[in-house]
């Protein structure tokens, strides 16, 4: 056994995996870490590091070369972040997209709940329009028919009217008959006119109550339908939401790697050797 000063030699090897299109950088590190007095056999302590760049770019600049001594956290090399700027650029772009079209499903969802119709031009969107459209004319159809009952209840009340009038022409009539001052044909034609407007009544009257129906039923399915609409464009809002959350997650991890062009070293110690893989 003999005494021994030595320096403890841990190697440590790390790659830089930054793809230029062409090659992949190998960077075999050595370093010193302490000094210590012992009896024994010299053994070297040894364990693979990978650095590997977290995203795609052009390598556009080595600082260091073999053999040079490195600092922890001195630059090694730098990258060329053009295509990430590009990417945090159509990333932008694309939630100002989706942060417009949420606002656009936002305000057609209120217009859709005060029943109201929507005519800026920048909201004008094929869906949007169409839907717009088929409820307005859902609408102004049951407007139409609105007035067209009312019309009818008009119409209804002048014929009671014109009932009770023949109801006192036949009475007059069946008195005067008895005091033979009208003739039995006068009392009948009396009679007769009666029916037919009280027959005339009947059809106003079941008329009358189809259209309400069919106003009832008109409104309805306008109501039905705006309620699939409404469903249909809060489910849209979130799937915009989800992918707007998405999207701002990748962007701003995009922004904090371009904002990372120098990779440095993890540990001091000597370039043993920048290899071309």
């Amino acid at each position: 056994m003999i005494n021994t000063d030595y320096k403890l030699a841990k190697r440590v090897i790390y790659t830089l995996l930054v793809s230029s299109g062409l090659f992949v950088l190998l960077f075999s590190v050595i370093s010193f870490d302490q000094t210590i007095a012992a009896n024994g056999q010299i053994v070297a302590d040894e364990k693979l590091i990978f650095m590997q760049a977290q995203y795609t770019a052009t390598i556009k600049h080595i600082f260091v070369k073999r053999g040079e001594y490195v600092q922890k956290n001195q630059a090694l090399l730098s990258l060329d972040n053009t295509l990430n700027y590009l990417q945090t650029d159509k990333m932008t772009t694309e939630l100002t997209i989706i942060n417009n079209k949420i606002d656009i499903l936002s305000t057609e969802i209120i217009l859709l709940k005060e029943n109201k119709m929507l005519s800026k031009p920048e909201y004008d969107q094929s869906h949007l329009h169409s839907l717009r459209l088929h409820i307005h004319d859902s609408e102004q159809t049951i407007q139409f028919m609105r007035q067209e009952q009312l019309l009818q209840l008009k119409h209804l009340q002048l014929i009671r009217w014109q009932i009770k009038d023949a109801e006192k022409l036949n009475l007059m009539h069946e008195k005067l008959y008895l005091k033979k001052f009208v003739s039995l044909q006068q009392l009948l034609t009396s009679r007769q006119m009666l029916r037919l407007d009280q027959m005339q009544l009947i059809t106003e009257k079941m008329a009358y109550h189809k259209l309400t129906a069919s106003i009832a039923e008109k409104i309805s399915l306008l109501n039905e339908f705006k309620s699939e609409q409404l469903a249909e464009l809060n489910q849209k809002i979130l799937d915009l939401k989800q992918q707007q959350k998405r999207l701002k997650i990748n962007l701003e991890t995009n922004r904090f790697l371009a904002s990372q062009s120098i990779l440095p070293a993890p540990v001091s110690g000597y370039i043993l050797a920048i290899t071309e893989l």
